[in-house]
């Protein structure tokens, strides 16, 4: 055991400040919305707690001015501004502070259709909302599982507390098979509440409102400019916010700039899930032929200061495609200053996670990846990078020619796991014939991160890397090149850095190439370095430093 620092320079043949450099890119300009002549805002005000509609929601005057007996109704000022043009704002009478909005079982779906409208429940505007909208009778595929699904732009909801809603609690997604228009900007869901023992707490996705057989319809739709921000969501089984642009056949879907920021969330299975294409028809059982989830984009994301704790499986999810999914696209994200603990997985970036059933999920690109300044605790992994990942068990068809490039991981505190501080790998084959083929992560910058763990009973290690990893089923020819591990510090492991070529029996002619390690302190690690090139039975895979002479004067054990 080394029980005083050690600072270890092996190779320098880049400077930091270029490995830093590359994500300065410049992104296109996003189309903005124009409008024409400025109108004033129209206000309705809600009045009794009922969902009850016998006013005249013909507009929000005709409501005004005719709102029945019982005053003015959530669904009836809903209705109304639906068929009021302009920009419009449902209030509530101050009266109603802290009161609850239960809605029926036989009710239809609370659909912001028009545009323009800006709900808020926050009547003191204390930053606390005062207005509950309990869904609890509603039943999941039913018009009342859902709460709020804006099928429309340019809509702010906040100031909200939304309770037990059988599907989501607000969704940003198609209403019909028309799907028309296929623009959703501009839209804001701010300093909410949201509890969800059942459903989603905020999701986008094409598919949200329609039946899974129309999924390859909801096609060619674009979600910009959108804000998820001040947030709190405690969540049961699902997910707490799902991007999930391309599901179920569904094809060139995009996102275009959306900021998932500031929000706080608990339990669930995922914190915050990103898919640009989840699944292909034949998830669903649907009969004929198989409808695949290609062409979709995710571009220009932010996800930053986000609290996240006690998800099941991950803090943060970003998937690029899966079942047979082809030519998807992530770009330009970020991943800052989020805290996430006492989740199974802290962050993980995955280009291609499930192969399908009749053809390979190939051809998907993810790049330009910032993960900064982001402190993760009390997990199984830190965080986890990976091009391939794991074929279903009954899927069979791989993974081919996947990329991810330009991948920054810099600054981020990772402590007290169980297994891994961070892992990377190239290609994965879990089960499945046809495996991992030629799938290549290109630059990987790990700078200046700490990782540390106190708990040593499962022989943690700080950092691993591995080019083609072969559970059962062939990974062939996948790759790391480009890597940079640089004034990184790294305490209480097993082993500090793990390069491993290929592992397992069927992992041929993989390969991690190093670029550069430097200055990187090792304390209290058990051996500070391990170079592995075949492991567990695997044969002609390498681990590439630039000169034989660094590498000679390494430690090198066997694995």
């Amino acid at each position: 055991m080394i029980l005083t620092p050690l600072i270890i320079n092996i190779l320098v043949i880049t400077n930091q400040s270029a490995a830093e450099a590359y994500l300065l890119v410049s992104t296109p300009a996003i189309a903005q919305l124009t409008t024409g002549t400025v109108t004033s805002t129209v206000i309705v005000t809600v009045t009794n707690c009922s969902d009850v509609v016998n006013g005249d929601t013909a507009s929000i005057a005709a409501l005004t001015g005719n709102p029945g007996p019982d005053g003015i109704s959530f669904r009836e000022a809903l209705n109304a501004s639906n068929n009021t043009l302009g920009p419009k704002a449902i209030e509530f009478a101050s009266a109603l502070a802290g009161s609850t909005i239960t809605f029926a079982s036989n009710g239809d779906v609370l659909l912001p259709s028009s545009g323009g409208l800006t709900i808020d429940g926050d009547i003191n505007q204390d930053g606390m909302p005062d207005i509950t909208l309990d869904g609890h009778l509603g039943q999941n595929g039913t018009p009342t599982g859902p709460g709020l699904s804006i099928v429309s732009s340019d809509n702010t909801i906040s100031g909200l507390n939304f309770f037990d809603f059988a599907s989501c609690a607000i969704q940003i997604a198609c209403p019909d098979r028309a799907c028309s228009p296929k623009l959703f900007a501009n839209n804001k869901i701010v300093n909410n509440n949201i509890s969800s023992p059942r459903g989603d707490g905020i999701s986008i996705s094409s598919l949200g409102l329609r039946f899974p057989e129309e999924a390859p319809l909801l096609s060619d739709v674009t979600w910009q400019d959108t804000l998820l921000s001040g947030n709190t969501i405690v969540i049961g089984g699902q997910s707490a916010i799902g991007v999930r642009p391309g599901v179920g056949g569904a094809s060139r879907n995009q996102v275009i700039s959306i900021t998932i920021s500031s929000n706080y969330i608990s339990g669930g299975s995922v914190g915050i899930d990103i898919s640009a294409a989840d699944t292909a028809s034949d998830y669903f059982g649907i009969p004929g032929p198989i409808a695949y989830s290609d062409n979709n984009v995710i571009d220009n994301m932010v996800i930053s200061d986000n609290t996240i704790e006690d998800s099941r499986y991950f803090g943060i999810s970003i998937m690029e495609a899966n079942y047979g999914n082809r030519a998807n696209q992530i770009l330009n994200t970020k991943i800052i200053s989020n805290t996430i603990a006492s989740s199974m997985q802290g962050i993980s970036v995955v280009t291609a996670a499930e192969s399908g059933s009749q053809r390979s999920t190939s051809n998907n690109l993810l790049a330009n990846i910032e993960v900064r300044h982001n402190i993760i605790r009390d997990v199984r992994w830190g965080i986890l990078v990976g091009v391939t990942e794991k074929p279903g068990p009954h899927l069979g068809c791989g993974f081919t020619n996947n990329r991810m490039e330009r991948v920054l991981i810099i600054d981020n505190s990772i402590h007290d796991y169980l297994l891994v501080g961070l892992r990377v790998w190239g290609g994965w084959s879990i089960v499945g014939t046809a495996g991992s083929a030629d799938n290549t992560l290109d630059q990987l910058h790990i700078l200046q991160n700490q990782i540390t763990t106190t708990i040593t009973r499962e022989n943690p290690i700080g950092m691993e890397f591995l080019g083609g990893w072969s559970l059962a089923g062939p990974a062939i020819g996948n790759r790391l090149q480009g890597v940079t591990v640089s004034d990184n510090t790294v305490s209480g492991n097993n082993v500090g850095i793990s390069l491993v070529g290929g592992r397992g029996v069927e992992a041929q002619e993989n390969q991690v190439t190093i670029a550069e390690i430097q200055a990187n302190t090792f304390s209290g690690n058990t051996e500070f370095i391990r170079i592995t090139d075949n492991d567990q039975g695997a044969t002609s895979n390498e681990v590439e430093m630039p000169t034989p002479y660094y590498r000679a004067y390494l430690p090198i054990v066997a694995w």
